[in-house]
């Protein structure tokens, strides 16, 4: 396939991500290559469609891919079709730079909102959201029209901010907010330069110096001064997947969700937690399934630990955990 590109309109959310691209533009996908080996592929295929119904020749959707994701999926899954699709004309720009640079010929870019993806006029085995839902002026009606391109048997891979591992990210955008700080080149240069100045043992400390997104302007941007930014609970994530008419499966990342992860269950099993929710959604019912609460009693379709949320999903039915027999 050619890459190729439409005109399309956008908000202030395509505005921002032209002055800050996101992810901070890479140069060299040697090590995505290197990194995804025939068995890792194999692994990530299951743990989506575990009965392996779907191979790698499949078709995957990159809805929001940024400055690089489309590319990167690109190399990962050599044999598979990949279409791109960004609001941002720049992004679009910065991946097309990419697919140039190493030859990549099974990946088509469009700038194109995603609640206009069905203008694709083709439907996928794999959908991918990364981190955009969130910056949608609809999240639901965005999520319902990637659900109305998933292949028969396909998959909706998503990924949404979660409230409790964001707290000292909501913190400092409270700060921003009071002291009038908008998303220039000088506000932001004048941030980076008040938050270096927080002692070793503020609260915060920690999260300015372990979050990769800190070390970069255009990310600290995306982090502190998006114009657009809402976080889900688990109980918010079903209402929305409820609303657009998908079923959840599973959570990429299980152990934060489990009743026996960590100090929620006797096994004491450490697990880790961030600031983001991940998900897949399949278009069709598979296998019968017994469903199974992901929540510790009394506890049911909220999450007390974690940020990072990850569900697969399958149209028709409402919102809740699945588990195979």
């Amino acid at each position: 396939m050619n890459p190729v590109e439409s005109v399309a309109g956008g908000d202030e959310i395509a505005a921002f991500y032209e002055r800050h691209p996101y992810p901070p533009p890479v140069d060299d996908l040697a090590a995505t290559r290197r990194d995804w080996t025939d068995d890792r592929r194999r692994v990530e295929a299951l743990r989506v469609w575990p009965d392996g119904s779907v191979g790698e020749q499949r078709t995957i959707l990159v809805a929001g891919c940024g400055t690089s994701q489309a590319a990167k999926y690109a190399v990962r899954y050599p044999r598979a079709g990949i279409v791109g699709i960004d609001v941002s004309e720049r992004s679009i720009a910065e991946t097309r730079r990419l697919v140039d640079h190493h030859g990549l010929t099974n990946v088509e870019l469009r700038r194109l909102p995603i609640e206009e993806v069905g203008q694709l006029g083709e439907t996928f085995d794999h959908v991918v959201s990364t981190g955009v839902l969130h910056h949608l002026a609809d999240p639901g009606a965005g999520l319902a029209a990637l659900g109305s391109v998933i292949a028969p048997g396909g998959a909706l891979e998503a990924m949404v901010y979660a409230p409790y591992g964001r707290t000292g990210v909501y913190m400092l955008q409270e700060y921003c907010r009071l002291l009038g700080v908008q998303p220039t080149r000088r506000d932001v240069g004048d941030l980076v330069e008040a938050l270096r100045e927080l002692p070793l043992g503020h609260p915060l400390g920690h999260l300015l110096r372990s979050t990769p997104d800190f070390a970069d302007d255009d990310a600290l941007a995306d982090a502190l001064l998006n114009p657009r930014d809402r976080a889900y609970a688990v109980r918010d994530v079903m209402g929305l997947l409820d609303q657009a008419g998908l079923r959840f499966s599973r959570w990429i990342r299980q152990a934060p969700y489990l009743p026996t992860c960590g100090l929620m269950g006797p096994g004491r099993h450490r697990c880790s937690t961030g600031s983001l929710l991940s998900a897949v959604v399949s278009s069709l019912p598979g296998r019968p399934r017994k469903e199974r609460s992901m929540a510790p009693p009394g506890r049911s379709g909220r999450s007390s630990v974690g940020g990072l949320f990850g569900v697969v999903v399958e149209g028709g039915a409402h919102g809740h955990c699945v588990a195979d027999e």
